[in-house]
């Protein structure tokens, strides 16, 4: 009985202790709940935060994606830009190149430019030394053209009083013997005077014999003023003659001075030629001068006193003279 009551007080004394120890494992696990509830109330708090800053997240990170759309098409407009500025630049370095090339092709062509004006420049200054030379000569020329106007006015004179001498002679001469006389004395003095002209300014040994005294003093004459003529001015003047026979004393006379004349008229041109022929009536003489030249209106008026004519012809002057 004893050992049945201490039985059922140990048991009692267990039961006690299990219902002590269980209510305070029911505490402490009563506790530990509320801690968890608490914990979990705070958790569902932390989620609720984390998923309000998660739908805050997301929506940034939509406003991000569009930023990033809107940033990506800005992206792709200035890829399109920078690569149409690439092309601009290209161009504008290729224009820039052709430029530079162009420049230099330029600064060469300047180089010649210069170059040429230099020449230029010295081309003109010669010009003008030489433009003053001609001056110079021109100026000459106008005083040697005056002193041959002044010979030419002399030779007409002494033409004039030659054509005198040959009116008077032939007023004065009474018969043939008479005028045949006095043209051999003129044709004596002409012929002196022009042998005189031939040791003085054609022959170049003194002592040699003179050409009048050949068979045809008359071409000789002529000959002589066109050799004594280009010795004094340099002008050529070629004698062609075509005279067939004797030319008799009064022609000769006259056929020599319209020569000299024609010749005197000759040097105010660069040369020409002198031809002397006969005609069923008398004689021709043509001067051709390159440029043509004008003969004094006397020797005209000297030349019908004794019967002949001074016209022109395709830029020459003719003279007709008569036989006798």
């Amino acid at each position: 009985m004893v050992v049945v009551v201490v039985v059922l007080a140990v048991v009692a004394v267990a039961a006690v202790a299990w219902a002590v120890a269980s209510a305070r494992a029911l505490a402490t696990t009563r506790t530990e709940l509320a801690a968890r509830e608490s914990s979990v109330a705070e958790l569902t708090t932390d989620v609720a935060a984390a998923t309000s800053q998660l739908q805050a997240t997301e929506a940034e990170l939509s406003s991000v994606q569009d930023d990033l759309r809107q940033r990506s098409a800005e992206r792709d407009d200035l890829t399109g830009r920078l690569a149409d500025a690439e092309q601009t630049r290209d161009a504008l370095q290729r224009a820039r190149d052709d430029a530079a090339q162009r420049a230099g092709s330029l600064e060469a062509s300047l180089s010649v430019a210069e170059a040429r004006v230099g020449v230029l420049e010295a081309d003109a200054a010669t010009s003008a030394a030489r433009v003053a030379e001609l001056e110079a000569e021109l100026a000459e020329a106008r005083a040697q053209v005056a002193a041959a106007a002044a010979e030419v006015d002399e030779a007409a004179a002494g033409a004039r009083a030659g054509a005198d001498r040959l009116v008077a002679a032939s007023e004065v001469a009474a018969d043939e013997s008479v005028a045949v006389g006095r043209a051999a004395a003129l044709w004596a003095l002409d012929a002196r005077r022009i042998e005189r002209l031939w040791r003085e300014r054609v022959s170049v040994v003194p002592d040699d014999p003179s050409p009048l005294t050949g068979d045809e003093p008359v071409r000789a004459a002529v000959e002589v003023l066109a050799a004594a003529s280009r010795e004094e001015t340099g002008v050529v003047v070629d004698v062609r003659w075509e005279v067939r026979g004797v030319v008799p004393g009064l022609a000769a006379v006259a056929l020599v001075r319209v020569v000299e004349e024609l010749v005197a008229a000759a040097r105010h041109s660069d040369g020409g030629e002198l031809a002397v022929g006969g005609t069923d009536d008398g004689y021709e003489l043509s001067l051709r001068t390159d440029p043509p030249v004008d003969v004094d209106a006397r020797l005209g008026a000297a030349v019908a006193v004794a019967g002949g004519a001074v016209t022109t012809a395709d830029g020459a002057v003719v003279v007709t003279l008569p036989v006798g």
